[in-house]
């Protein structure tokens, strides 16, 4: 209860009051006017929902609009419309190819003093439907848009000793996870660090719902999260600790027929050591543990474990060679069994061979297996790259990439689950 007390004060204080003017300015603000005809008549043919631009699906400009407007010194604006093609590499949803995607940025950068800067970011991401694009059409347009939507709107204040930022952002299911966010989730975060010499303390709060399409067939869930960590790096030698602890609750909003409401309550304790040695290699050994309570069904508690050692090693300029040992544990409370899953992966990556051919090779082999003999597993997935970069003297430069994958899954529970797979790519890329 004085960790929870003790969060919601810290970051109401910290993060929330020194944010709202920033908040306030950027709503002041209105955003300039695209002075394309083609991108304007775009955006004025939206609804209002998701920050009012819900894009037309018939829409097929190709236009690129970039603006500079006249500011103050040390004050920069791009804006930028652009209509590209999505590879398979970055959209994996429809089986077929060749679908468009909708892009729409808005960057803002001020420097109030050298000490102090902000920036805000919006960013509009659609992707478009073709003919192609799925095998059965959806219910309606709006259905296929609001599914495959990104939307962000992130301000970050920088000053010396000291960082805040907030963020807004939704990501429609049928978008594939992004490096920091989820698909199939809308929410804010808000965040702060404050630092002193060496020390440097964390604070975040976010919150966040599931299932965007209100599925009466799924629960639908809000979760509330908050952290505070504690980082050190030490001025004579190259290491640095952090220690975080986070607590989240979890309560369902929209509960399926027949079924009974969730909530949830976890806590999570990590810790981490860096070691930095030059140019020459890095260290990073970390360990976690979380339980989870089930407000509702107490024989559902659980708890879990991970411990990891990680490096990355530079032999040679154009040389990383990064082994990864992973142990993982989990626990039910009520019955005791356990779930135990260790890991190594390695890789190898070489670029500019012969001032041509980049190598990449990687590799991972995992063991599942849980004392009640419900689980016993062994996995081993690989993959090799050689890509090549050609120039010709009357042709443009171009890059030849192939790849090879070798995945081995054997269960011994359900031998059925077994399998054994080969797979082989080529992709020719040009730069334009």
């Amino acid at each position: 209860m004085f960790l929870r007390a003790f969060l919601r004060v810290f970051v109401t204080t910290v993060l929330l009051l020194p944010i709202l003017p920033g908040l306030s300015w950027m709503a002041s603000c209105t955003l300039p006017l695209v002075e394309d005809a083609e991108a304007a008549e775009f955006f004025e043919s939206q609804d209002q929902r998701h920050l009012g631009w819900n894009g037309s699906q018939d829409h097929k400009s190709d236009a690129l609009v970039e603006q500079q407007l006249s500011l103050p010194a040390r004050i920069t604006i791009n804006n930028r419309i652009d209509d590209f093609d999505l590879g398979d590499s970055t959209n994996k949803v429809f089986d077929d190819g060749g679908t468009r995607s909708l892009l729409w940025e808005f960057h803002r950068e001020l420097e109030f003093s050298p000490k102090v800067k902000s920036r805000i970011d919006i960013i509009r991401k659609e992707i478009l439907p073709s003919k192609n694009t799925f095998s059965q059409p959806p219910r309606n347009s709006d259905e296929f848009s609001h599914r495959n939507l990104v939307q962000i709107i992130s301000i970050k204040n920088e000053s010396d000793n000291l960082s805040l930022g907030a963020k807004y952002y939704y990501v429609g299911e049928g978008v594939e996870d992004l490096e920091d966010l989820v698909s199939d989730q809308q929410g804010t975060d808000i965040w702060g660090e404050i630092r002193f010499g060496p020390a440097r303390f964390e604070s975040s709060l976010s919150r966040f719902w599931d299932n965007l399409d209100r599925d009466r067939n799924r629960f639908r869930t809000l979760t509330t999260r908050g952290d505070i960590g504690v980082g050190y790096k030490v001025p004579t030698l190259p290491l640095d600790f952090f220690f975080s602890y986070s607590q989240s609750t979890s309560e369902s909003t929209m509960v399926p027929g027949g079924s009974k409401p969730q909530s949830s309550e976890e806590e999570t304790f990590y810790g981490s050591l860096y070691y930095h040695e030059s140019d020459i290699f890095e260290v990073t050994v970390s360990s976690s543990y979380s339980s989870t309570e089930d407000q509702i069904h107490s024989s559902d508690d659980t708890e879990f474990f991970l411990h990891e050692i990680s490096a990355s090693i530079w032999p040679f300029w154009n040389m990383t060679i990064a082994p990864t040992l992973s142990y993982s544990e989990y626990r039910d409370r009520d019955y005791g069994g356990r779930t135990e899953t260790p890991s190594g992966s390695l890789s190898l990556t070489c670029s500019q061979l012969f001032n041509a051919v980049d190598l990449s090779l990687w590799g991972q082999y995992s063991l599942t297996k849980s004392t009640d003999g419900s689980q016993d597993l062994r996995a081993i997935y690989t993959m090799l790259e050689i890509g090549w970069n050609a120039k010709y003297r009357f042709l443009p430069e171009a890059r030849f990439a192939f790849e090879f994958g070798y995945d081995k899954y054997v269960d011994k529970i359900y031998h059925d689950s077994s399998y054994d797979a080969f797979s082989t790519s080529f992709a020719l890329e040009f730069p334009f």
